[in-house]
């Protein structure tokens, strides 16, 4: 879980890490932090994130760029891409954006709260969910961000948002946490996840608007086919560790 991330367009995977382009004494300093979040672009461009704000993309050819000139010290918690915008989010509501593929960015802080996921819907609109019920929304390219009349009824903590076209959208978090909205966020319903109070849904995502999945403590795995009715265990997992993450291809591939 640092970067030193893998990346293959097909087996083996190959490693490989990041250097900062300025000498140190003893040869170019090997970044070593944690990271909390990538995104893949095509099939040879990978950016990581997360630490202090550190930002790194891994571009076609081999070729590696680190962003050494962070814009704030603030942890980057999920990051997303479509086309060559891309948006960041992190703890105490930053968020960066860039417009051309991680060339310059910019940034805003637009909460004193911590930004846990983005969402990008399309090139105008975008949505962040962090803790405490934050809940943004931007429909300028991440310009100006709105505080939703959600986010200001909201106090649990939010983990991940996902929206599969422009008006259905799933927000995943603590406690079992789950609501969607099919209006583009004008109202949203809570959905039963049927797990105990003191479980986090840390991550989730749809296929379409009808089959999903999310994952969170105690190795919970769980699954719909209806747009979330109803939520079943597919597989039941004895673990007592927490499952941070699912990526699904397709309704049956995914890790």
């Amino acid at each position: 879980n640092t970067i030193s991330p893998f990346v293959t367009t097909s087996q083996p995977w190959i490693p490989f890490e990041f250097s900062s382009p300025v000498p140190v004494p003893g040869g170019n300093k090997i970044f070593n932090y944690p990271t909390f979040t990538s995104e893949l672009i095509g099939v040879d461009t990978v950016i990581v994130a997360g630490i202090g704000g550190l930002i790194n993309v891994r571009y076609p050819e081999h070729k590696t760029k680190t962003f050494l000139d962070r814009l704030d010290d603030n942890d980057v918690n999920d990051i997303e891409a479509l086309n060559s915008k891309i948006i960041a989010v992190g703890d105490r509501g930053s968020i960066l954006t860039s417009s051309d593929a991680g060339v310059t960015w910019s940034h805003h802080e637009i909460s004193p709260r911590d930004l846990n996921s983005i969402s990008i819907v399309n090139s105008e609109t975008m949505w962040a969910a962090g803790s405490n019920g934050a809940l943004y929304k931007t429909t300028s390219s991440g310009d100006q961000w709105v505080n939703t009349k959600w986010s200001k009824n909201l106090t649990v903590n939010l983990n991940k948002i996902d929206f599969v076209n422009r008006n259905t959208g799933w927000i995943f978090g603590d406690g079992g946490f789950i609501m969607k909205t099919t209006d583009a966020g004008e109202e949203w319903t809570r959905q039963r996840s049927h797990l105990p109070d003191d479980t986090r849904i840390l991550d989730g995502q749809f296929i379409d608007a009808s089959t999903g999945y999310f994952v969170g403590d105690n190795g919970v795995i769980s699954k719909t086919t209806d747009g979330g009715i109803i939520w079943f265990r597919p597989v039941k997992l004895n673990l007592a560790a927490s499952l941070n993450s699912i990526h699904m291809v397709d309704e049956i591939t995914g890790l």
